[in-house]
């Protein structure tokens, strides 16, 4: 038997990897390290660098019926654009056309000219300025940059001074040139620029001063008291400045002349609130007189204006936020803007900013904010290095992430040729950090259980137990983790496919170099060690730094540790029952209460809701009433003809559209033409479809090509309406090639920025594309359920009329080119339902390869679920979204919150089949330490990233702050009561022998007695050999002396 075992090992893949290791570990390490930074630099060679110019790119939908429409629609429209393919007029006519056609073009060019849209008037002078006459205004919008003040006193002498001054620092700073208030900002008559809208400078004016500077302490009272005397008037005072309402009308004339002045209307509708008015009539009778056209019903004698309250106010400057979007350093134009507002006074605080350098600052952000990766990474290890206490077994993990990240990135970049990068990639450096110092705490571990163990054995055998203890546990978490990652490539959103596949290839990467790297680092650093000291200790570096601090905080620490122990085993039954308690309680609130909502916000969030530049979005901007609403944007409905749905892009390139595909179909029987002529009439009759906002002309060609037709005079050329009847589909495309020729003057100067009518192939000049178009009476939303409406309204009715269709008109699609967002939130809907149980039915996989355990699976399932039920309520808590960010952190859940539950199942099998009696203790002494410890790198690498103002990163912090927490807490205050209490109540239940034990323990008794050892219990075959740990170590249950 021993000679069989012999072979065994030496046969056994374990046994030869160790060998080789224990053999060559300079040739490991060098091997792995030169491999790795050969991989890591090939893509910065071989492929562009990640360009984060547009952040927003990458957050759409691939693979999705609206999305497939969408790609088609906008490679299309590139086509058209560029004249490659498609065009909207033909190219040539024969000779014998061409001289049909001089005869009846009777129009000249001035014909055509009084059609042409007058061109624009430039923005821009010889000089490169703004052009004055236009861009000054007296009336700013809602492109102009603001910043957002809150005033404790706001018609106090103190506060408009602080206004007045915060405007003197502007254009006596270089926050001028900064802001490009010399050269983009508004003039007034050619001459200075313009002065900022707000408080203090309406205050000068209502009191008759040149600027704000001239104010005085005794300009107040006077003040408030045309302000108060003219706030009932608020609502009229815009209409009565026009010369047609101060000409007639007897309401005007009722509000007294100083009430009629411009910057009381600037006051009381742009910069301060709307709600700072109250009224003593209903939200209803107000609403009522607001839609009567009778001006004196918008007077309003019963409101009540408190001048003396606190409010936010506006300050507008007279630049356009796009002059400031391309700023070379917005974080620095941002970080100016709010050193002199707290240099100017206490009286005015900063709430809000809105100056068209949001993206800009996004952008140096991702980066600046890697910052608290770096600072997490730092504390990261040096808890590795307190656990380990070796400076260079630290250094080694470091390097084991570092190398696992270049080679993803190889990986990603060149074998799975994915060029696009998104910015959430950047988030798997947190990640990867958490598991690997997960792996760092295993394998270390594993290697002093192991020398424990083996004793005097040499390190071979010392590095062949440490991979069997620790490789399928470390490959066991890595896989599912990866698993939850790679779920991601289901879901249709293209950042999330990239996120998925690159975060997936790390982990794994990861391992890859957890398995080859670290124990050859091991290998060489108790080498070197045992040489220097024969007693094969630490070095005097390392003695230095931890051993004395180690033992001093471990002395600390062993009395909590013992009294958890005693508490976990000794009110087993209660911690199950409580904590099973809130796990149900968490079950009841996720499947009862509410859940995480879809985004209602109209923009992409870059930053947290309590940074300046996104609270006024958040915050602000519904308050002020002359930014509350923009105007609204018609939904265009677009039917294709010609073309298949699908133009086959690539799935992780967000700006390839793929190759349009023809499919081909005829116009020229009477039948098809009856038929669209029909459809034409029959959408514009809808009533989703605004037949007023777009001419039946440009709506549908058709109508008006036969109408054309008719109107002509026969003659040889037959395109007349005398032989409409009897065109052919070569007759039909001819003459309307030669109708769109002569017409071509007026169709190109249309008003309308459309695609829509007929497209012809370039190369033959065949009718090849129609497109018809109608404006609908929805507006666009960002509420879902309102484009799903519009969409499945529209939707139904167009599957409808293509039933009735000619066989060659079947092939037509709608599609409206805003339903990208309606599409990003749908599959924001679905990716969870779908990519969550596919992540748990992976884990119970998992599980079950591992364990082959049916009770250990359903406890360790049951603390799972609890874990993800109890973070969802968490986060629907927290106020969190159902957006990109949110969506993906929930299908990572499963697989992150199985770690820790896993070693604990690993560890509790193995106790249990050494009869250990005490399991909870069991498991502390060999794996609580690790588990502790991971978990306590990944709630620090969180809590770090919480203090980014980037969103990602701070959503991503929060969600491995409280993972980290929830699943450590469930793992040890619910699985393991549960341990505890099935082993106690096993001890107690007569002994159950199952048949095929049975059979075993009869098997088993033909041998001598002397073959198996009374003391030692016999192995069970089915657990698991990576699992399986030797006697000696098993059999020590004092948690104190492990």
């Amino acid at each position: 038997l021993a000679t069989l075992n012999d072979d065994y090992v030496n046969k056994c893949p374990c046994f030869s990897y160790s060998r080789l290791i224990h053999r060559h570990p300079v040739l490991f390490v060098l091997i792995t390290c030169m491999i790795s930074c050969i991989l890591a630099v090939l893509p910065l060679v071989l492929a562009p660098l990640p360009d984060f110019s547009d952040p927003t790119i990458g957050f759409a939908t691939r693979g999705t019926t609206i999305s497939r429409r969408l790609d088609t629609w906008e490679k299309l429209r590139q086509e058209v654009r560029n004249a490659e393919i498609f065009s909207r007029f033909p190219d040539s006519l024969d000779v014998k056309e061409q001289i049909t056609l001089k005869k009846r073009h009777s129009f000249d060019d001035s014909a055509v000219s009084h059609r042409r849209k007058r061109p624009k008037q430039d923005k821009f002078n010889e000089n490169g300025d703004m052009n004055i006459t236009m861009f000054c205004s007296y009336s700013p919008s809602s492109m102009n940059s603001m910043v957002v003040f809150h005033l404790e006193n706001p018609f106090s002498y103190k506060s408009l001074s602080a206004l007045c001054r915060f405007e003197h620092r502007l254009y006596n700073s270089p926050l001028k040139h900064d802001l490009h208030l010399s050269s983009a900002g508004e003039r007034s008559n050619g001459g200075p620029l313009c002065q900022p809208w707000h408080l203090a400078s309406i205050a000068a004016q209502l009191v008759y001063k040149e600027n704000c500077a001239d104010l005085e302490p005794a300009d107040q009272p006077f003040l408030v008291e045309v302000i108060e005397k003219c706030t009932p008037y608020r609502r009229v005072i815009a209409h009565c400045l026009k010369s047609s309402a101060r000409d007639s009308g007897k309401t005007c004339e009722s509000i007294p002349e100083n009430c009629r002045r411009f910057e009381l209307h600037m006051l009381y509708n742009v910069l301060v609130p709307k709600d700072l008015f109250q009224s003593a009539q209903s939200n209803a009778t107000t609403a009522l007189k607001m839609k009567n056209d009778n001006l004196s019903n918008l007077i309003d004698e019963s409101v009540i204006f408190n001048a003396n309250q606190s409010f936010e106010t506006l300050m507008i400057l007279p630049v356009s936020r796009r002059a400031l979007q391309f700023h070379d350093d917005p974080i620095g134009l941002y970080n100016s803007i709010l050193f002199e507002v707290e240099s100017v006074s206490n009286e005015a605080t900063m709430v809000a900013i809105r100056l068209g350098i949001e993206e800009a600052m996004f952008k140096m952000s991702l980066f600046r904010d890697l910052i608290y990766n770096v600072l997490a990474v730092i504390i990261i290890l040096l808890i590795i290095f307190c656990f380990t206490r070796s400076v260079m077994y630290t250094a080694a993990c470091f390097l084991c992430i570092i190398m696992s990240l270049g080679v993803a990135n190889f990986l990603y970049t060149i074998v799975f040729n994915v060029r696009f990068f998104p910015f959430i990639n950047l988030l798997t450096l947190i990640m990867v950090i958490g598991i690997g110092a997960d792996d760092a705490f295993i394998l270390h571990q594993a290697w002093k259980m192991a020398e424990k163990e083996d004793g005097e054995n040499s390190s071979e055998d010392v590095i062949r137990n440490t991979l069997s203890h620790a490789s399928t546990a470390m490959f066991v978490t890595s896989a599912t983790t990866a698993a939850a990652f790679f779920s991601n490539l289901l879901s249709p959103i293209v950042v999330l496919r990239c996120f998925g596949l690159f975060a997936g290839i790390a982990i794994l990467c990861n391992y890859v170099f957890t398995i080859l790297w670290l124990p050859a680092v091991i290998v060489l650093l108790r080498r070197y060690n045992c040489k220097r000291d024969s007693g094969c200790k630490l070095n005097l570096a390392s003695r230095l730094f931890t051993v004395n601090t180690m033992r001093e905080y471990g002395n600390k620490l062993a009395s909590p540790s013992r009294l958890l122990v005693k508490f976990i085993s000794e009110f087993d039954t209660m911690l199950m029952l409580i904590v099973g308690g809130v796990g149900l309680a968490a079950a009841l609130a996720f499947f009862v209460g509410p859940s995480l909502q879809l985004p209602h916000i109209d923009h992409f969030q870059y930053f947290k809701v309590s940074h300046p530049t996104e609270r006024w979005p958040f915050e602000q901007k519904k308050r002020f009433a002359f930014t509350e609403k923009a105007a609204d944007m018609p939904m265009v409905m677009t039917v294709v003809w010609g073309l298949r749905e699908e133009s086959s892009p690539k799935q992780f390139e967000p700006t390839d559209y793929g190759q349009l595909e023809i499919l081909p179909f005829t116009l020229g029987n009477n039948v098809s033409v009856e038929w669209m002529m029909q459809f034409c009439s029959r959408i514009a009759a809808q009533p989703f479809t605004n037949s007023l906002k777009l001419s039946s002309t440009a709506s549908c060609f058709l109508p008006s090509f036969v109408s054309a037709l008719q109107e002509q005079n026969c003659d040889s050329d037959r395109c007349c309406g005398d032989y409409l009847d009897s065109f052919n589909s070569s007759q039909f495309e001819r003459c309307l090639r030669k109708t769109m020729i002569e017409y071509r003057p007026f169709l190109e100067h249309s008003d309308s920025d459309l695609l829509m009518g007929p497209l012809f192939e370039r190369r033959t000049n065949r009718l090849a594309v129609v497109i018809v178009t109608y404006i609908s009476t929805y507006n666009f939303s960002y509420a879902f359920n309102e484009m799903r409406q519009f969409y499945d309204e529209v939707g139904s009715w167009m599957e409808k009329e293509l039933e009735t269709a000619p066989e060659e008109l079947k092939g037509a699609w709608f599609v409206s080119e805003n339903l990208k967002i309606f599409d990003l939130q749908l599959a924001l809907t679905t990716i969870s339902k779908v990519s969550l149980p596919i992540a748990i039915a992976i884990t119970v996989v998992v599980l079950l390869l591992t364990t082959r355990n049916v009770l250990v699976i359903t406890m360790a399932m049951m603390t799972i679920i609890a874990v993800i039920l109890t973070l969802s309520v968490c986060l629907v808590l927290l106020e969190w979204q159902l957006n990109v960010i949110e969506s993906t952190t929930l299908t990572l859940a499963t697989g992150l919150s199985f770690d820790y539950t896993l070693h604990y199942a690993a560890t509790y099998l193995l106790v249990r089949r050494a009869g250990s009696r005490k399991p909870v203790e069991e498991i502390f002494c060999k794996v609580g330490s690790p588990v502790f410890m991971s978990m306590l790198t990944t709630a620090v690498g969180g809590l770090c990233m919480t203090f980014s103002s980037v969103y990602a990163y701070y959503q991503v912090g929060v969600f491995m702050l409280l993972l980290a927490s929830i699943s450590w807490g469930y793992a040890t205050f619910l699985f393991l009561p549960m341990c505890s209490v099935v082993c106690r109540l096993s001890s107690k239940l007569p002994s159950v022998q199952w048949p095929w034990k049975r059979r075993s323990h009869t098997q088993g008794s033909t041998l001598p007695p002397a073959a198996v050892p009374s003391e030692a219990p016999s192995p069970l075959p089915e657990l698991p050999p990576s699992f399986a740990f030797t006697g000696k170590a098993v059999a020590d249950n004092n948690i104190i002396s492990c």
